[in-house]
């Protein structure tokens, strides 16, 4: 059993993705700060895009920081004695469940893919 489940490009993913929503929100404001024709609805956007955003960024962050913390309490359940060979089992099933069930990684690296093609052409 791999005592690391999830990669540190899966991580470093997740965080990057955050990142550049946090970017994004940043970018809308600046933006908006621009325009002043019609300031209700730049006003209204900005909310919008603020809170989406955030929370959106904050999910993948949340996301970074559990996959860490599963790879750290994988790498202590591997070295339990065999007497607990159940547990350990039950664990990397745990997380293999886990990385099916979220597969928002693989989603984004499809997404970003796709992003690279159009950018070729």
């Amino acid at each position: 059993m791999a005592s690391s489940e999830f990669s540190e490009q899966n991580i470093k993913l997740a965080e990057s993705i955050a990142s550049d929503l946090e970017n994004a929100e940043r970018q809308v404001r600046a933006e908006l700060a621009k325009d002043s024709s019609n300031t209700n609805l730049a006003r209204m956007i900005e909310h919008v895009s603020h809170f989406a955003l955030k929370a959106i960024a904050g999910l993948y962050e949340e996301n970074a920081f559990f996959m860490r913390l599963f790879n750290d309490v994988g790498k202590v359940i591997d070295k339990l004695p065999e007497d607990y060979s159940e547990l350990k089992t039950n664990y990397h099933e745990l997380i293999k469940q886990f990385q099916e069930d979220h597969k928002f990684v693989s989603w984004e690296k499809r997404l970003r893919a796709d992003e690279a093609k159009d950018v070729e052409k």
